[in-house]
């Protein structure tokens, strides 16, 4: 397991906002160490991609804008307890389509658990990107007061 991931994780579990992001563009690293941390903990990852893919299959673009923002939060209710929330495959919350800010709804839902996120992004000058610019799933976020775990 990643003592330093590790040791993020347990410091987190002391502040209000317990959000920790693996930043890596080598999605199969990121994909291993968030594998490995989730083992240690004794949990599972969320593969939430997968999840709203299978919620939303028959829902129409309409009914996908207004569930989508609640699904991951139900979805992740259940998952709750003293081991930390681990979520990768996030792709799908970028989607223009669904209206969502995926920055915004990671902060909300670690404020009453610790979640561990794969960012499927970049870290560049000191911001958190996804997507080139141009692109219309692009976001740009600074880091200001959250936890990064960059492994690259």
């Amino acid at each position: 397991m990643n003592e330093p991931l590790s040791r993020l994780v347990e410091e987190a579990g002391a502040r209000h906002n317990r959000l920790v992001l693996v930043v890596s563009q080598d999605r199969a690293g990121r994909n291993q160490i968030i594998d490995e941390l989730a083992a240690g903990q004794g949990s599972g990852v969320f593969n939430v991609g997968l999840e709203f893919a299978r919620i939303l299959a028959g829902a129409n673009k309409r009914q996908r804008q207004l569930q989508a923002a609640t699904i991951l939060r139900d979805i992740t209710t259940t998952n709750r307890g003293e081991k930390p929330l681990v979520l990768n495959n996030l792709e799908i919350l970028f989607d223009r389509a669904l209206r969502l800010d995926p920055l915004d709804l990671l902060r909300r839902l670690s404020h009453g658990q610790t979640v561990v996120a794969a960012w499927p992004g970049a870290l560049r000058e000191g911001r958190l990107v996804y997507a080139a610019a141009g692109h219309p799933e692009h976001q740009d976020y600074p880091t200001d007061g959250l936890i990064l775990f960059h492994p690259n």
